[in-house]
């Protein structure tokens, strides 16, 4: 079992105490929440939900109150994270998979704020080492739009600067240098973050220096080289 599958077993206890009401809190028109996703919402146990209902149920317009729809989201997380960590498509877009979390509600408790901080840099470290490469930064905007804690983005850059020397890494990140908007569905605030990183010291000074170690590899293909050398140009510009 690895650390994910670990976690998600955490989670699956963390959130065992919410149920989900009697009301669902998304618009439940066929156009919005098809039938019979409502009708498996209410009657299929929460760990054999397909990811079809999940998906209605994410996509589907919020309909009632804040604290409402948190405690149905904290009763669905598990599965939740399950299909993220499956690479399942729950979302129409990556980027708003969680934002019916709202997790800058106080109603959230520490423990459970702790536990999506950590899911988030463990999930963000597989996804960058997974052949299923996501593009970076919508996993970042994903995490933001849950409106998880600042601090949980300072992490997911750290994650980023550790993996520096990952070639698919520093492309991505070549992407992103010359653009003052890295997402269409990131807020100006966290546009302005990442701003901020990729013109810092400790973001040229990693990838320089990953570049640097990664052309001494003597088997370094023709093409290989150009990338390195591109990518050396662009963050010593920075």
């Amino acid at each position: 079992m690895n650390k994910l599958d670990t976690l998600i077993n955490e989670a699956y206890r963390l959130f065992s105490p919410y149920q989900l009401g009697t009301t669902l809190a998304v618009c439940t028109c066929n156009c919005c929440l098809l039938e019979i996703s409502a009708k498996n919402l209410r009657t299929v146990k929460l760990r054999e939900l397909d990811k079809d209902t999940i998906y209605d149920y994410l996509d589907a317009v919020e309909s009632a109150s804040e604290e409402t729809i948190i405690n149905q989201i904290r009763y669905l997380l598990p599965r939740i994270l399950q299909f993220l960590i499956e690479g399942k498509e729950i979302r129409h877009s990556v980027e708003l998979t969680l934002d019916k979390l709202h997790c800058d509600n106080p109603l959230w408790r520490k423990d459970e704020i702790q536990f999506l901080q950590k899911f988030a840099q463990c999930y963000f470290q597989q996804k960058l080492n997974s052949s299923d490469f996501y593009h970076i930064i919508e996993i970042v905007v994903m995490f933001d739009n849950a409106k998880l804690e600042n601090t949980c983005l300072d992490e997911l850059f750290h994650v980023i600067l550790k993996n520096a020397h990952n070639p698919k890494v520093i492309d991505e990140m070549l992407g992103v240098i010359p653009y003052g908007n890295i997402n269409c569905f990131a807020s100006d605030e966290l546009n302005a973050k990442v701003a901020h990183f990729i013109h810092s010291d400790n973001f040229k000074n990693a990838f320089i220096n990953a570049i640097l170690r990664n052309v001494d590899n003597p088997n370094l293909t023709e093409d290989e080289k150009n990338f390195y050398e591109v990518a050396f140009d662009n963050f010593s510009c920075l």
